[in-house]
């Protein structure tokens, strides 16, 4: 395998992020397991070419947090053509404005975002020991009803709203939107992944995005913040690679 071979192969095992991102982790060693690579003198992808689109930037509410929790964006992504194996059709998103990891739950219907919120809040406070103070999302239904508020009034939990009919407005949560389709939208294309897969590989996206999205101002990675520890892409494989699976059954006959 040629070196420009090898260069191609990671950015297809990170979801097709852009080579300046991935050369930024190599730079600062943020993870393990990752070869010193370099930007291709052509860096024309047509995976990326088809899976990614960008919007003009549009004015977003200020936020700024010193500790995990203290303010957590959410959002729900618009229901996809095909439906999941287990009959899905959108997915949730958390993100922490202080780390910037990112949580991804997978829904048949809206009105599950109050489970998946409760289930999150549960986890992510376990996890770091913090309280989360602030949510953010937009207006939509799913985050309106009455046992929305009455849960977060119980527990301590401000509530912020982008302006009507604005969700650029939420700017974080909608890069980490927009980018964690289009790194799906990417990955299936590779190998001609069925699109029944997409939320397998909205897992994959999110995975990769916390153990490599190096911050602005900073030499660490979301996971590396979260949980004080350098994550490694050593065994990051291709998105619809084949694998085989090996049988220890003691039955089994040979």
């Amino acid at each position: 395998m040629s070196k420009d071979d090898e260069h191609w192969l990671w950015h297809q095992r990170l979801g097709h992020l852009s080579f300046s991102e991935i050369r930024k982790a190599c730079k600062y060693q943020a993870v393990r397991g990752l070869p010193d690579i370099k930007i291709p003198n052509n860096t024309i992808c047509k995976s990326c070419q088809f899976g990614k689109q960008t919007r003009t930037n549009f004015p977003e509410k200020e936020g700024s947090a010193s500790k995990p929790l203290d303010l957590v964006h959410t959002d729900v992504c618009c229901p996809f053509r095909t439906r999941s194996p287990q009959g899905e059709e959108y997915f949730i998103l958390f993100i922490d404005e202080f780390s910037r990891m990112v949580w991804l739950g997978l829904m048949k219907h809206k009105d599950e975002a109050f489970e998946k919120f409760k289930a999150f809040k549960a986890l992510a406070e376990n996890e770091s020991d913090h309280k989360i103070k602030c949510l953010r999302s937009d207006r939509g239904g799913e985050f309106t009803s009455n046992e929305f508020f009455d849960f977060c009034e119980e527990h301590g939990v401000r509530r912020e709203f982008s302006t009507a009919r604005t969700p650029q407005q939420n700017g974080v949560m909608e890069r980490i939107n927009i980018t964690v389709q289009q790194m799906a939208h990417a990955m299936l294309d590779v190998f001609g992944t069925l699109a029944t897969f997409w939320g397998e590989v909205a897992f994959a996206a999110v995975v990769i995005l916390n153990k490599k999205n190096v911050q602005v101002n900073n030499t660490q990675t979301s996971h590396e913040i979260w949980y004080g520890e350098t994550p490694s892409v050593k065994h990051f494989k291709n998105f619809g690679s084949k694998c085989y699976i090996k049988n220890n059954d003691e039955q089994t006959r040979t």
